[in-house]
């Protein structure tokens, strides 16, 4: 267990305290104006028709979960929306740099197979020459010899 507590990060620890903290706020609050309704419930039900009364409470707090829920998901729409947009923006940067580096590759390698041509060239020149010289040197020791 002490291990796992070491790895934690405390900003993230914090924050997930203070969430925790703020909701469970909101949920005494909640319960206890549930609590307070339905004593008040309880105080009407001397009244008329108590049960149209719950019954439009009821669907009034059914109503406020369902404003919540899409209130949260807005949100997390909105979170998602942000980090895709954050991804895209990385996407184009990383390809922009893969683009530029495929570009100096190609400038290299052409550069390469211009050097590579003219040593190949120049090589074969070598070559030739040396032939040519060979052959004159053939000539010369046949002129001595005979």
């Amino acid at each position: 267990m002490e291990n796992s507590i070491e790895h934690l990060n405390p900003s993230q620890l914090k924050r997930f305290v203070k969430k925790l903290c703020l909701v469970s706020n909101r949920y005494s609050k909640k319960q206890k104006a549930l609590s307070d309704l339905n004593s008040h419930l309880k105080k009407l039900s001397k009244s008329s028709k108590p049960s149209e009364l719950k019954t439009k409470i009821d669907n009034v707090l059914t109503t406020e979960k369902q404003i919540l829920k899409s209130k949260t998901s807005k949100s997390h729409d909105e979170d998602l929306k942000k980090r895709i947009h954050k991804l895209e923006n990385e996407l184009k940067e990383v390809t922009k740099e893969k683009d530029d580096a495929i570009n100096k590759n190609k400038g290299q390698i052409s550069e390469l197979t211009i050097s590579l041509l003219s040593v190949k060239t120049r090589l074969s020149n070598f070559i030739e020459e040396k032939k040519e010289r060979d052959k004159k040197l053939e000539r010369k020791i046949k002129r001595k010899v005979s």
